[in-house]
């Protein structure tokens, strides 16, 4: 039970405390537009404002005083009809309030209880950020309050009170959104010489609830802010939109230019009118390049890029919708956009995004759609129409998305989208961080494919053993300076591999050799002597000497002249 207005007052008195100093309550605010926040900020005021004059929040002298406060203090004594509240045996000069009207005492009508009812119904419905409880009516003269009790599990003996009702109704705004909490209640009833009274819980088990979202609650105005979604919650199937994917676009970001003529592979100038312009390939807007053409006479038509086989790996599709978008920027400020335009008119097109030209890159987007036959060729012309000074105009990062609304640019590529010529991947974009282990295998690499350009450093930790046969060696690509020294034993020739055809005249030194015996020799050899000088034998192509070690000639054998 909450201590009285005395028992608080003794007791800020005796811890020291000050309150001298005035609480000010704010004034509790209008529902607005009844949206849940709204209520939220009403409700949470109202409960400031009772916790502040029941003393729960504020010190004693700012505190509500009631007439049992009084009665509790001995300073009032009230009867009603012939009860006397507060007790018989009252000091001396205490007054006496009598409660009577209507042509007799006022009694009440409902009955007085010594014995606490218990609580029926108890129901806990989750909202948002709180659960709200419920129970039946108790209704008895000498109801003081009902106590709610809470634990996390569906154990009596664990819960703990969390808060007090003097209706049939609580809100638990501790409670945390995600979690099961099991409630309890019991009456609390005050006798007329001040005995409190307290009833028996609702129940053993306890009734299971907490905060949620039930059904199609209406949330209100940004009340689901950015911080509290989580990432990568909010997903397709949750937007009722047909929001794009893949980028479709091929070379859409003016990567490759295999020829180095200044327009990317599959792109070309447009240019409707009699001024000349010229195309080239410049820094782009986050890397790699971006297409810029350039008149150098007053422009009073037509310029840009266009592509033809803009989608990558297939086709338009009927009944289906399209976004196109890309981002450009002028060498000056001008009074108009972009423009977009296909060889055949779509069944409807829409400008997302066309913002005058600047000097600073910007977006610009039209969604397209057929209901009949789309265009077989499907080239895309992206221009600005005219009107400039001499000057340029830049654009960079174009990208066709299946769908209705427009999305972040993304180069990523749709499955079995890349196909020969296509600007893909830009340079160094995939690292090897982003590459699985085992991601590359023998069918991802085309015939023929990595040459000696493509590997940075190949050393024998990158091969798996017996992986390199003679089929996938050219010949006399491995030379000498290839070969780690004693990195080839016996164990690495096959046997009869070796010809005297693949071994370079000069190569077989006597270092080379290393035998106990040679057997079936024969060969023009020239000269042949075990030592320079001393005791030796020497072997010419028709004689055989021996020397003793003071190089005395001692055996001759063959030709004796």
């Amino acid at each position: 039970m909450a201590e009285s207005l005395f028992e608080q007052l003794s007791r800020e008195a005796s811890s020291g405390k000050i309150f001298d100093r005035k609480t000010i309550q704010p004034a509790i605010p209008g529902t607005g537009d009844g949206s849940p926040r709204a209520l939220k900020g009403a409700v949470d005021a109202i409960k400031n404002a009772i916790e502040t004059r029941d003393g729960t929040r504020a010190p004693a002298l700012d505190r509500n005083v009631t007439l049992r406060d009084l009665i509790e203090a001995n300073i009032l004594s009230v009867t009603v009809g012939d009860k006397i509240i507060g007790g018989a045996a009252l000091p001396a000069g205490v007054p006496v309030i009598s409660v009577v009207g209507g042509g007799g005492d006022l009694v009440s009508s409902l009955p007085y209880l010594t014995t606490m009812p218990v609580a029926t119904g108890l129901t806990a419905d989750g909202t948002i950020s709180a659960v709200m409880l419920t129970w039946g009516v108790i209704a008895f003269e000498n109801f003081s309050y009902t106590e709610i009790h809470r634990a996390t599990t569906d154990s009596l003996g664990s819960a703990v009170l969390i808060g007090q009702s003097t209706g049939e109704s609580y809100l638990d705004t501790t409670a945390v959104p995600g979690n099961t909490y099991y409630y309890w209640v019991r009456v609390i009833g005050v006798l007329t010489d001040m005995t409190v009274v307290t009833g028996d819980f609702n129940g053993v088990s306890g009734t299971a609830g907490g905060p949620t979202l039930v059904g199609n609650v209406d949330l209100g105005s940004a009340v689901v802010l950015a911080a509290n979604l989580a990432d990568g919650s909010v997903t397709a199937d949750k937007a009722a939109m047909d929001i794009g994917g893949d980028n479709l676009c091929s070379n859409n970001s003016f990567e490759v230019d295999a020829d180095a003529d200044g327009i990317a592979d599959g792109w070309a100038i447009y240019n409707n009118g009699p001024e000349g312009a010229t195309i080239t390939r410049v820094a782009g807007r986050i890397s790699g390049y971006a297409q810029r053409v350039t008149w150098t006479v007053p422009n009073t038509s037509s310029k840009g890029v266009v592509i033809f086989g803009a989608v990558r790996g297939g086709s338009y599709e009927i009944n289906k919708s399209y976004v196109i978008s890309w981002y450009a920027r002028a060498d000056a400020a001008q009074s108009h956009g972009m423009h977009g335009a296909w060889n055949h008119n779509p069944q409807s097109s829409l400008a997302l995004k066309n913002p005058n030209l600047s000097t600073s890159w910007q977006r610009y987007a039209y969604r397209i759609s057929w209901t009949s036959t789309p265009d077989n060729d499907q080239y895309i012309t992206i221009f600005y129409g005219g009107g400039q000074a001499a000057g340029y105009v830049e654009i960079d990062d174009v990208q066709i998305e299946e769908g209705d609304y427009l999305s972040g640019y993304s180069g990523k590529l749709a499955v079995n989208s890349i196909v020969a010529g296509d600007a893909v991947i830009a340079t160094a974009a995939i690292s090897t961080a982003l590459i699985a282990d085992a991601a590359i295998s023998s069918a991802k690499i085309g015939s023929l494919q990595v040459t000696d350009a493509k590997i940075a450093n190949l050393d024998g930790a990158k091969i798996n053993a017996n992986s390199i046969t003679a089929a996938e060696i050219a010949a006399n690509t491995i030379t000498a300076s290839e070969i780690a020294a004693g990195t080839i034993t016996t164990t690495e020739l096959a046997a009869d591999s070796v010809h005297a055809g693949n071994i370079q005249a000069g190569a077989v030194t006597a270092s080379k050799i290393s035998v106990t015996s040679l057997d079936a020799v024969s060969a023009t050899v020239g000269l042949l002597r075990t030592a320079t000088t001393g005791a030796r034998m020497e072997i010419a192509s028709n004689v055989i000497r021996v020397y003793d070690s003071s190089n005395v000639l001692r055996v001759k054998l063959g030709d004796l002249s």
